[in-house]
């Protein structure tokens, strides 16, 4: 879907816990994409993981002109408005779900998620050709 809008999507990461991901390997193999496991030591390890690769990506030159973060919540919206302050499109991808759980309106959604440049919310197995 993405990338008939946006073009070939070079860098692809996974980043969630090894219990989580075991489930998805057929399908994170099939799109070359790589599995980040975080040591299962805290809350917000992986969280923290991710922010800090998409900020180095950020930095690199050239830069990517979108990066696309699958959200369970809105604590990745900080890091959206960097990317978006360093010039890179920022997409949001959320299961409608998982958004319904972490906010008591939908219009108070939309506000905070202002700073993404497109938010999908739908099923994230839609999202994936095949599935």
């Amino acid at each position: 879907m993405l990338e008939r809008t946006e073009g070939p999507i070079s860098i692809r990461h996974a980043y969630e816990g090894a219990k989580n991901l075991k489930g998805l390997a057929d399908t994170l193999h099939a799109w070359a994409v790589r599995p980040f496991d975080n040591l299962p030591l805290l809350k917000n390890t992986t969280d923290m993981s991710l922010a800090v690769d998409a900020m180095e990506l950020a930095c690199m030159t050239p830069q990517p002109k979108l990066v696309v973060i699958g959200l369970g919540n809105l604590d990745f919206i900080p890091l959206v408005v960097r990317l978006r302050e360093r010039g890179i499109k920022a997409v949001c991808v959320t299961e409608q779900s998982k958004m319904a759980q972490n906010a008591a309106a939908s219009s108070a959604v939309r506000r905070t998620i202002r700073p993404c440049h497109d938010f999908l919310s739908s099923s994230l197995m839609a999202l994936i050709p095949g599935m």
